[in-house]
């Protein structure tokens, strides 16, 4: 398996709380990265969405330069709501789609609206997948993979769901990002059922105090993540672990991630 980190944490809000700076631009961000431990980037969209192509070509380049892989290309999307709303949506994924080419990603994470898979009805579901086979066709002209992130608030909330979408779209590069958190205690399930479409997973680090969950070292995370990793590794999973930090000091919350992610995986190659 790989390790990597999502962008989402080096965002203003997040700055502002932390107790040490940490580089806010996407170009400044990359140059650091390597102090980090990551294999990969994930890049959360609106760091790169006001960038010029030539910008994106020296991105590009640097991420090569510095030998990181771009696991994923994190942007929202709206097909539910409305045609219009789709429509919005079809445009920017296109536009997505062509970023993510230039600057290597492997896959795109999809939401499908604000509608849950029980409200929705047979129309907002066709035009979701619609959608998502047009955006299938052309990231595949390119390589990319379309990752449906399994989420409240989502078509994809469920299995059930996420399996109606992806068998309503018939594309082999429609798969799924995982958020653990989400579905624990039943993860594990979760897992297993979507084990032959799995395109990534998404580790978040909290515990519960006082009935609040708090951010905290992943390793102190009230999932257990060795866990975790081990039953993915029993089904055969060998795809991306990126860290999705949202809160206060992203920068050595991940650098202390990727290097306990490090030891579990050393020990579980010990097996």
């Amino acid at each position: 398996m790989r390790l990597a980190q999502s962008t989402i944490a080096f965002q203003d809000k997040h700055l502002a709380a932390s107790d040490q700076p940490f580089p806010t631009t996407i170009s400044e961000i990359v140059d650091r990265w390597p102090e980090l431990g990551w294999d990969g980037i994930e890049i959360w969209y609106p760091h790169v969405a006001g960038l010029d192509d030539p910008a994106l070509d020296a991105l590009a380049q640097q991420l090569r330069h510095q030998g990181l892989a771009v696991p994923m290309l994190s942007s929202y999307f709206n097909f539910t709501s409305s045609a219009e709303h789709a429509a919005d949506s079809m445009a920017h994924g296109h536009e997505v789609i062509r970023r993510g080419h230039i600057l290597g990603a492997e896959a795109l994470r999809i939401f499908t609206g604000k509608h849950r898979s029980a409200d929705a009805d047979e129309q907002q579901w066709q035009r979701c997948a619609d959608c998502l086979q047009e955006l299938c066709d052309t990231a595949a002209a390119h390589g990319i993979v379309l990752a449906l992130h399994m989420h409240d608030w989502n078509l994809i909330d469920t299995v059930a769901g996420t399996r109606r979408l992806i068998n309503m779209v018939e594309r082999a590069n429609l798969r799924v990002l995982s958020k653990p958190s989400i579905y624990a205690p039943e993860h594990l399930a979760v897992h297993e059922a979507l084990a032959d479409v799995l395109q990534g997973i998404h580790l978040t680090a909290a515990h519960t105090i006082d009935g609040r969950s708090v951010p905290c070292r992943l390793a102190e995370s009230d999932l257990d993540w060795p866990a975790c990793i081990a039953h993915l590794r029993q089904l055969g999973y060998d795809g991306w672990l990126t860290l999705n930090w949202m809160a206060a000091n992203g920068w050595a919350m991940g650098r202390d991630a990727a290097a306990w992610l490090r030891t579990v995986l050393d020990e579980l190659e010990e097996r």
